[in-house]
């Protein structure tokens, strides 16, 4: 008697260049799903859910189109950004969005609980300082009444394996 590895119910993405206007399902997975004769499927993310239509060739392949580019603006999805699928039968999907570092994109919380997509986020503000005579520039970047901030570590913050970040109180 032969063992068959049961198809997993979750596939990942990696956001690859022409993703913006259609998202293939992986060929392995589409075998799971041929059972499925469904032109339209949801994607769930959050308290968000999105309507997307799900194209089909002749050798079986499917993928999301209809509806996908606006799910893909609403959720600011980039190049090298991830997208974990969970099938909860009937097309309908659960998804996780991960940002290129593998950690989960960050959205803020309205007071009603709503979340508010990187699209309705305000831009940082950033403040530009030179540090040294040499033209070294120091980036702040902020976005006001938060407590985050990106800063980035150069090749020469890396010495003899010891990184270093300096952070300054303002």
């Amino acid at each position: 008697m032969e063992n068959e590895l049961p198809i997993s119910r979750r596939f990942f993405k990696v956001m690859v260049p022409g993703f913006h206007a259609k998202l293939t399902i992986p060929p392995a997975f589409c075998l799971k799903l041929k059972g499925e004769k469904s032109e339209k499927g949801t994607l769930k993310h959050g308290k968000g859910t999105w309507n997307v239509g799900i194209g089909r060739s002749k050798n079986g392949v499917m993928w999301f189109d209809k509806g996908w580019e606006q799910f893909v603006q609403n959720y600011n999805l980039k190049i090298g950004d991830f997208a974990v699928f969970e099938h909860l039968g009937n097309m309908n999907f659960s998804v996780s969005l991960l940002d290129s570092t593998g950690c989960d994109k960050k959205f803020l919380m309205l007071e009603d609980g709503k979340q508010q997509v990187p699209s309705q986020v305000k831009s940082p503000e950033c403040r530009i300082e030179k540090r040294k005579p040499e033209g070294d520039v120091l980036i702040h970047q902020y976005v006001k009444g938060s407590s985050e901030f990106t800063a980035r570590i150069k090749e020469y913050n890396v010495r003899k394996r010891s990184p270093y970040l300096l952070l300054q109180r303002n």
